[in-house]
């Protein structure tokens, strides 16, 4: 059984929020009817921990704003 992906979603107000998302073949985060579509999108990762060290970078790089 694979483990559900990690993703750093982007949104409007420069934000980033790191959520475990299980998607649907041939989809992208953001695209359920019920979610914001996220300004931009950073993953797959295997673990949480991979994705806040990713997003600590995206921060460090004035991509993403600190929460």
């Amino acid at each position: 059984m694979t483990e559900t992906p990690w993703y750093i979603l982007q949104h409007q107000d420069g934000h980033c929020e790191i959520r475990q998302i299980q998607l649907a073949e041939g989809s992208a985060p953001g695209e359920d009817a019920e979610e914001k579509a996220p300004v931009e999108q950073w993953g797959p990762f295997e673990t949480q921990d991979e994705a806040t060290a990713k997003r600590v970078g995206l921060i460090r790089a004035g991509k993403c704003l600190p929460s």
